[in-house]
């Protein structure tokens, strides 16, 4: 079979105009090749659709360097007999040119289209290779490729170089010494306002409250062993909650309170006005009750056990309340300053 070559330009003939040129060269002087007026309107304008629609076109309209793009050759009716096909083996192209990565005739109605999906590596107006389907041989395709570095005109100028990286935890270097200097500013400003004395008050308030907590928990210790242990050992816990609770009373009282008797407990002035609790007598009776039972030659049971534990929880928390309530002044006159 006779391969038959199509050479395409990047306009499509203008047919009507042939038509009308070969009209007029047969004609007879003035008489328009024996079209009138009418016709010749309408020649004048079809003739730029028919322009526009045998015009190659790209999709998309903008096609750039590296991307792919899909030129539409529009072939016309005359093509039409040529059955629709897709192209097997690709044409290879040098380096650097176009490269055809589907080429395909496709039938819309009475015409018929080839497309061809392309990438090309250059900017510019690019030749695609010649493109072989069935008996016809398309070449001189012509696509124009645009490039993202194009400037207006103007020279191709790339962007500067990125500043260099900073080092990992830099922001936190520099908001933490902000924060740091700001924190010793404000503690030089309230030692200024404050002063001394204010910091002696505030570490005195400290030590309190570290002293009522270990109370707590070294009460909440032995009533752990007292529940562990068997019958028996009553009088063992108590006698050692009775020697850490006048350590306990101690510190807040200046006074020596584990060789005093229940009855030397009446000296104690009121710790706190607002607990009776923490007053003289209130004490005295709790110890009293203690010695009564240690004394008396009997074995302390239980539950009058558990209940001493109870009653001296309840100093405790009362102790709590009144450092809470007077805050850095001392609950006592003869408090250690």
């Amino acid at each position: 079979m006779k391969r038959e070559e199509t050479r395409m330009a990047r306009t499509a003939p203008l047919w009507p105009c042939a038509l009308f040129a070969r009209g007029a060269r047969t004609s007879p002087p003035g008489g328009l090749g024996g079209l009138g007026p009418p016709c010749l309107l309408l020649i004048v304008f079809t003739l730029p659709l028919a322009a526009q629609d045998a015009a190659p076109y790209l999709i998309p309209q903008t096609v750039f360097v590296g991307d792919i793009g899909r030129l539409v050759v529009p072939l016309g009716p005359a093509a039409s007999p040529e059955p629709a096909a897709q192209v097997l083996t690709l044409p290879v192209s040098p380096p650097g040119e176009p490269q055809i990565i589907r080429a395909e005739l496709e039938h819309r109605g009475q015409e018929t289209l080839l497309l061809v999906d392309f990438k090309a590596f250059a900017p510019g107006i690019q030749r695609l290779p010649p493109i072989v389907i069935g008996s016809r041989r398309y070449s001189e395709l012509e696509v124009t490729i645009a490039s993202i570095l194009e400037t207006g005109g103007g020279s191709l100028i790339l962007s500067p170089p990125a500043p260099a990286l900073t080092p990992p935890g830099t922001f936190t270097l520099i908001y933490g010494g902000i924060f740091g200097l700001l924190f010793l500013v404000l503690a030089l400003t309230g030692m200024g306002i404050w002063g001394i004395p204010g910091l002696r008050r505030l570490r005195e308030r400290l030590r309190r409250r570290r002293v009522i907590r270990g109370m707590e928990k070294s009460r909440r210790l032995l009533l752990v062993q007292l529940r562990r242990d068997a019958a028996g050992g009553e009088e063992a816990a108590l006698s050692r909650l009775a020697a850490r609770f006048r350590d306990f009373l101690a510190f807040f009282t200046g006074m020596n309170c584990r060789a005093m008797t229940s009855a030397e407990f009446l000296r104690i002035p009121p710790l706190s006005p607002s607990s009776r609790l923490l007053s003289g007598p209130a004490l005295q009776d709790l110890f009293s009750r203690w010695d009564t039972l240690r004394f008396r030659g009997l074995r302390i049971d239980r539950e009058t056990a558990l209940q001493l534990f109870e009653e001296v929880r309840l100093v405790i928390e009362a102790f709590d309340a009144a450092e809470r309530e007077q805050g850095t002044e001392s609950l006592a006159a003869g408090a250690p300053a």
